[in-house]
């Protein structure tokens, strides 16, 4: 089942689109402005955005750029109550797919959704998206290791490794550290838990590779980033 995320403020446009997608079996949500739509892409995974161009919180194209920033793989679609020829344009040099106006007909913004969800199943960068989602998903394990992938979709060690190259941007093991440290820095500011046991639920196999990791994707040490969020 296809998941798509509207990023909409107005309650009338974004509920009568979210009926008329879950016509299509399709998983759908909601969120109001551009902050927590760039907090659920960050949580959860989604193969469709829709996004209004102007949506407060974080304009469209600021989420764009976000969204490229953290990696995120979500298919965009965005929507403006008057489209212009430049407005498009800045849309899909940011990295958008599809640029619409909010009064299309509600079968034909369906269509454009059916032919996105298409081109992503045949293109090797959905395969991508879902290997990035596995490892998001499981990062806590310590035994985690590129060979899971292969057994989980059935393929083979150096097609791992060009998906890796190709569509994601980064190695398997840079990437793993990257979801480690995401899932530590939310432990870190929910929680007081001792640094040696976030470490172990985040995957690293003790206290000092948590800071180590930390401080080179972060630019600090785990301690200081805890000092930092309680001030």
């Amino acid at each position: 089942m296809a998941r798509i995320l509207i990023a909409d403020s107005d309650l009338h446009f974004s509920g009568s689109l979210e009926r008329n997608l879950r016509e299509h079996l399709w998983d759908v949500e909601i969120a109001r402005d551009g902050r927590e739509a760039l907090r659920y892409l960050s949580d959860k995974y989604f193969d469709v955005l829709i996004l209004d161009l102007a949506a407060p919180g974080a304009g469209g194209l600021e989420i764009l750029r976000a969204m490229q920033q953290r990696g995120i793989r979500t298919d965009v679609v965005v929507t403006a109550e008057c489209p212009t020829v430049e407005k498009a344009v800045q849309a899909i040099k940011a990295g958008a797919q599809e640029f619409v106006q909010k009064s299309i007909e509600a079968a034909d913004f369906s269509h454009i959704i059916c032919t996105v969800l298409e081109r992503r199943r045949c293109s090797p960068h959905y395969l991508a998206n879902r290997l990035d989602l596995f490892i998001r998903d499981h990062c806590s394990l310590a035994s985690l290791k590129p060979g899971d992938l292969c057994e989980h979709f059935s393929i083979s060690a150096s097609y791992v490794s060009q998906l890796f190259r190709k569509h994601i941007g980064t190695p398997f093991r840079k990437r793993l550290t990257y979801y480690r440290i995401q899932r530590a820095k939310r432990l870190i500011e929910s929680t007081d838990q001792l640094l040696y046991l976030i470490a172990e639920q985040c995957g690293f196999k003790n206290q000092g590779r948590l800071t180590e990791a930390f401080h080179s994707i972060e630019g600090i040490s785990p301690r200081r980033y805890r000092e930092i969020c309680k001030d």
